[in-house]
């Protein structure tokens, strides 16, 4: 693994990327549209930061998707959710392209999924992925060790280099789901 990469995915989990939470990258679809196929109210969206959108879902048990673009891609990152994980998702994501997943919701269940063109091409988690994909050492050890491979996959992918300045800067927000209210 690129040292300089897995440094770089180190700082931006430590800081950004702590509690459960879903990572999409999309080629050939722009920010709608992706927020469209993942159930999103389109009528719903908000600019709003990362930091935002993890309050508002944690506070008010607001369902969301926050979405921008990087590049020549664009990122959907859900605080908490998984709408982006679903391979018939994924597929949908890729119709006209790439589309990759990231998931994890505690040290446990990490998921990684890749569709081109409307079909799964790669598919693994942290039990099944045995030590390195790609070329890339996927740790199993119960730290961020394996979240941070992932997203070195990611990159390498992609192209695209995650980093702290798209995690503080404002992207639209959409909702997926209201939470319930309770009585």
């Amino acid at each position: 693994m690129e040292s300089n990469a897995a440094e770089h995915y180190s700082a931006l989990v430590a800081r950004w990327l702590t509690g459960p939470a879903c990572i999409t990258w999309v080629s050939g679809a722009g920010v709608e549209k992706v927020a469209e196929i993942l159930g999103a109210d389109i009528s719903s969206s908000s600019p709003m930061s990362w930091l935002d959108a993890q309050f508002e879902r944690y506070d008010e048990d607001c369902e969301s998707v926050l979405i921008g673009e990087a590049g020549a891609w664009v990122i959907a990152l859900e605080p908490n959710g998984w709408e982006g994980s679903l391979p018939e998702q994924l597929n949908s994501l890729s119709k006209n392209g790439k589309a990759l997943n990231l998931y994890w919701d505690g040290p446990v269940r990490n998921e990684f999924r890749y569709s081109v063109n409307g079909q799964l091409t790669m598919d693994f988690n942290r039990s099944t992925s045995g030590g390195a994909v790609q070329g890339i050492p996927f740790p199993d050890t119960l730290d961020d060790s394996w979240k941070i491979s992932a997203l070195v996959l990611a990159e390498q992918l992609t192209g695209v280099r995650v980093g702290h300045e798209w995690m503080e800067s404002e992207h639209l927000r959409f909702i997926l789901s209201a939470g319930e209210e309770e009585d």
